[in-house]
């Protein structure tokens, strides 16, 4: 379990270094990036990519939430 508090790290003991550190003792590139290869004929590609968690939330104020009919204009 990991501690993701932003407080946690200082100017010395940054959060890129020890997450940096966590990744390459995973086998990991140090910067979370990875070669890309093609799906098609498996040709490695030119380009280095993020790999990683992504999270969002859907908000509420979505406009198919929001919209209403008008039969008449006021």
């Amino acid at each position: 379990v990991h501690d993701a508090t932003p407080f946690r790290f200082n100017e010395q003991d940054t959060a890129i270094n020890y997450f940096g550190r966590l990744l390459e003792a995973g086998g990991y590139n140090y910067y979370g990036t990875e070669r890309i290869y093609s799906g098609v004929d498996g040709r490695e590609m030119q380009a280095d990519i993020f790999c990683g968690l992504v999270h969002y939330q859907r908000l509420r104020h979505m406009v198919s939430d929001k919209w209403q009919v008008r039969l008449a204009a006021c």
